[in-house]
């Protein structure tokens, strides 16, 4: 057994409760994986295909927000992911965040599972039914790129909440161990990022860690619609001041089946401030973005792979340097 489903059956609404069952698979070394979705409402074709009840119409999670909080579900989930629209019904834009130009899924190393805060066994935090979920992108425990959190049903809240430091997994300390003590945190609904222009503009926000495990890193205020799907992106900076944002385009951006290494540029080319190795095929467009901790200058590098993987690249505050 590789993979098993963690979610209720999508036709009969409210599939996306997924954090728990998703936390016992992983830990047997299982995938989990969502039930088939939808990538839009689907218009009038949803009941007269019989994808929902001809006479009660669809559930609520049917809406075209809550298709995309299923895709971004289902992508995170590390499972196979299986969208089931009618004909010519297919959000392709929304499908083509999930995944590389030839279909391979950029997805994170650990399934999305709830935060401990928002787990009902723990009831640390003053909400109903609110689902806050996280994961991460990199080669181990110890070597992570970037924290991905999804907050959904903030509807829920019975007063606004916040996402500490101290609510990640791997522990920040040892994930970021030998990096500044600053990270950057991007809502990935936030404007497009734009070369030599300041990271605030795209919803960068960077943040000096000066209250340990404490520090606040994302508010969480109530929402109004349930499905209105929230994703932050936590990255950490080298010690030279720059920090690899990914693939901004991506749901997940900085899936290791994108970025299959990445490191910090040494002292040897002033130039250079970070260097990472692209997966993709050949003539692929990937635009890669950077942020600068003291500047917020923000770096965005457009890349046409030229073989079909694996091909080296670096980040250069010298347009020329390649």
């Amino acid at each position: 057994v590789t993979n098993m489903r963690a979610s209720f059956d999508y036709y009969y609404g409210s599939s996306w409760d997924i954090g728990l069952s998703s936390l016992l698979m992983y830990v047997l070394d299982i995938r989990p994986s969502t039930d088939t979705f939808w990538t839009s409402d689907n218009g009038n074709m949803a009941t007269q295909l019989g994808g929902c009840d001809s006479k009660r119409g669809c559930p609520a999670d049917h809406s075209d927000q809550g298709c995309e909080m299923h895709t971004i579900l289902a992508v995170m989930s590390t499972g196979p992911v299986g969208f089931s629209d009618a004909i010519h019904k297919t959000n392709v834009k929304r499908i083509m965040k999930t995944c590389r130009m030839d279909g391979l899924l950029l997805q994170p190393d650990k399934p999305l599972t709830t935060l401990d805060n928002f787990s009902p066994f723990l009831q640390k935090v003053a909400h109903d039914s609110a689902y806050v979920l996280g994961t991460f992108s990199g080669p181990s425990e110890e070597d992570i790129y970037g924290y991905y959190l999804v907050a959904h049903h903030l509807n829920e809240l019975n007063s606004n909440w916040h996402i500490s430091v101290n609510d990640l997994w791997p522990p920040f300390h040892i994930s970021f161990k030998g990096k500044l003590n600053m990270v950057a945190v991007r809502e990935h609904h936030s404007p497009e990022c734009i070369s030599n222009e300041q990271a605030r503009r795209c919803g960068v926000n960077i943040i000096q860690l000066k209250k340990g495990d404490n520090e606040i890193l994302v508010p969480l205020p109530v929402a109004n619609d349930p499905f209105d799907t929230k994703l932050y992106t936590i990255t950490p900076f080298c010690l030279n001041g720059w920090g690899l944002l990914g693939e901004l385009t991506k749901y997940v951006s900085l899936s290791t089946k994108r970025f299959n290494s990445v490191s910090c540029c040494d002292d040897e080319n002033a130039d250079c401030v970070v260097r990472f190795r692209v997966g993709g095929t050949k003539n692929e467009i990937v635009k890669v973005a950077a942020v600068n901790a003291f500047s917020g200058r923000l770096i965005v590098k457009t890349i046409k792979l030229r073989n079909n993987d694996r091909e080296m690249y670096f980040i250069s505050t010298d347009p020329t340097f390649d």
